[in-house]
């Protein structure tokens, strides 16, 4: 039974392997460029939903429309829309919304538009400033407190918890906060936020939560999901191939009484009286049944039966007749 010791280990060379594939699939321009800890915190709220480029032209163009951050958050809200809008950004309405709500919040709790201090205000305060900026989601406060240098294991957003659980590094029953600690581990926490990007871009283009694409997932070899969902699939084409010949079967069985039947009834057709090319009972279904009334007509069963022929009356009575005549004939020779 292998060892918590040595299960690290596997997954740990996994995601090292997957770390690789991943970078040779999506390239190093899914990271942003930005030092600036808004300009960063936008890009990866962005990229989350939209394409790489889409995101970093966004914060361009908000870069070089404006003066500053401070600039974007007094703007209204259909300003900063037709910002997005121009970057080609998905719900570039509600976007709107959260980039204003998070630059109001921003300068509410440091009185500027600016997270630079959060490097130089040490780990207990910069999680203060930051848990109150309550608009981003969990995944983004951890994105800035580890681009701050407060935290060391990657954000763990819904795209990395997916695909993780999915190769099988983290455990069905594991809380949040102890996946995110097994990932301190497995992490250097130099690659934290590049490792994040490949699984936000990787869980958005490949490994994605409805109708994965693993036929051209990189890492098939090392996911369980896959595995399982191979299985499963192996499973489903035997349990078609087994219904597809039962019914095969079944209809096979059907046919042959229906055959059986159809022949039978040729036999009988061929067989019955009057037939074509029947035989002699076919012949002799063509004659006129026989006359009862006429006494010249030998019965079956009658004289044959006893062994001997009966002459009809008629003809037994012929020769009495002729006599008659020629007896009258010569008595009138005599009288003459």
């Amino acid at each position: 039974m292998p060892t918590a010791e040595s299960t690290q280990r596997d997954v740990k060379r996994k995601l090292t392997r997957l770390v690789r594939s991943m970078e040779e699939k999506y390239g190093p321009h899914i990271y942003p460029d930005d030092p600036d800890p808004i300009g960063r915190i936008l890009f990866a709220m962005i990229a989350a939903k939209n394409p790489v480029t889409n995101a970093r032209k966004a914060v361009r163009d908000f870069k070089e429309e404006y003066v500053d951050w401070n600039e974007v958050r007094v703007s209204t809200v259909r300003q900063i829309e037709e910002t997005l809008e121009k970057a080609r950004v998905e719900a570039p309405g509600r976007t709107a919304e959260v980039v204003k709500d998070l630059l109001e919040k921003v300068f509410n709790e440091v009185c500027r538009v600016s997270l630079d201090s959060l490097r130089t205000d040490g780990p207990e305060k910069a999680r203060k400033t930051v848990q109150k900026l309550d608009t981003l989601e969990p995944h983004e406060q951890q994105y800035l407190l580890v681009g701050a240098g407060v935290e060391d294991a990657p954000p763990l957003d819904p795209a990395t918890d997916r695909i993780l659980s999915r190769l099988g590094a983290f455990q069905q029953d594991e809380s949040p906060a102890k996946r995110r600690k097994l990932l301190e581990t497995l992490v250097a926490s130099s690659d934290a936020l590049r490792f994040y990007h490949l699984m936000v871009e990787h869980g958005k283009k490949t490994c994605t939560e409805a109708d994965p694409k693993c036929a051209r997932c990189p890492a098939q070899g090392e996911c369980e999901f896959f595995k399982a969902e191979e299985a499963r699939e192996r499973e489903a084409a035997k349990e078609r191939a087994r219904l597809a010949s039962k019914k095969d079967r079944v209809a096979a069985g059907a046919a042959q009484p229906a055959a059986a039947g159809k022949k039978d009834r040729k036999g009988r057709k061929a067989s019955s009286p009057g037939a074509a090319g029947g035989g002699a009972r076919g012949v002799d279904a063509k004659k006129k049944p026989l006359d009862k009334t006429r006494k010249d007509v030998v019965r079956p069963g009658g004289a044959k039966a006893a062994g001997r022929l009966k002459v009809s009356t008629a003809a037994a009575g012929r020769p009495k007749k002729a006599e008659k005549r020629a007896t009258r004939r010569s008595g009138g020779d005599e009288d003459e």
